[in-house]
């Protein structure tokens, strides 16, 4: 797993010069593996972000940890630190006529046990 951060910026706390737990936190960035992006900010608005809230990996959040504002940066994770380790169980089969109707779902979304897109 490859991360990049750019432009990362502190939302309050003007005082902190390093990001530190529980920053909140507007950055740019990108997660890619070996088939290419995966989620990728930098062609539209920054993401916005709270660390210590779950929204990220504990193994991301050390990554930021300690970084100044401005800070450019490149991560190699390996997707069992960045995702935890790989849960069949978490997979479920859908098929070509749902993601028809609905479109791919994004990252983040959540779906109903009959394959339909929760409100």
């Amino acid at each position: 797993m490859f991360l990049q951060y750019s432009s990362l910026r502190r939302n309050f706390t003007a005082h902190m010069p390093h990001i530190e737990p529980n920053s909140f936190l507007t950055l740019h960035y990108r997660l890619s593996g070996p088939q290419g992006d995966i989620i990728n900010t930098f062609a539209d608005k920054p993401a916005t972000l709270s660390l210590g809230t779950g929204e990220l990996s504990p193994a991301m959040e050390q990554c930021l940890l300690g970084l100044e504002e401005g800070t450019h940066q490149s991560f190699d994770l390996p997707a069992g630190a960045a995702f935890g380790q790989r849960n069949p169980q978490m997979m479920q089969w859908v098929a070509k006529k749902m993601l028809a109707q609905h479109g791919d779902p994004l990252p983040g979304s959540l779906w109903d046990k009959a394959c339909r897109p929760v409100p």
